[in-house]
């Protein structure tokens, strides 16, 4: 399951109130709300719409639909540009945690992405340290 806290810790990270990833996101202040205080537990879509918006970079990748997570860039450094997926990951998803595809189920996309969220949550403090 999603952690409402992670999801608010990449918000608040790109220095974002709710009503500002509402606006950006297009996802109600209230449904935001909810979903970071545990009270709902949000779609793959809308998940996804909601990192998108906090500065998350989701990438369709080919035709297989893939998403590829991208955290942003840490203030000061640059943008990451060109391919940025590797052989293991273009051919086998699930031994990548950064790649979900549209077979993959809802729960274990919610995991990955939640883990991606953690380990962006980790490398933030690790740099403010």
């Amino acid at each position: 399951l999603v952690h409402g806290a992670a999801l608010r810790q990449a918000r608040t990270d790109r220095g974002l109130t709710q009503g500002e990833l509402a606006a950006v996101s297009g996802i109600k202040q209230a449904n935001i709300s909810a979903i970071e205080n545990g009270r709902r537990q949000p779609s793959a879509e809308t998940l996804h719409r909601l990192l998108a918006a906090c500065g998350y970079d989701l990438v369709a990748v080919s035709s297989d639909e893939r998403i590829h997570l991208v955290p942003p860039p840490a203030p000061g450094e640059p943008e990451v540009v060109g391919d940025l997926l590797t052989e293991r990951d273009r051919t086998d998803p699930f031994e990548s945690p950064s790649l979900i595809g549209a077979d993959t189920p809802v729960e274990l996309r919610a995991r990955l992405l939640v883990a991606v969220l953690d380990a962006s949550e980790a490398t933030i403090r690790g740099r403010l340290r």
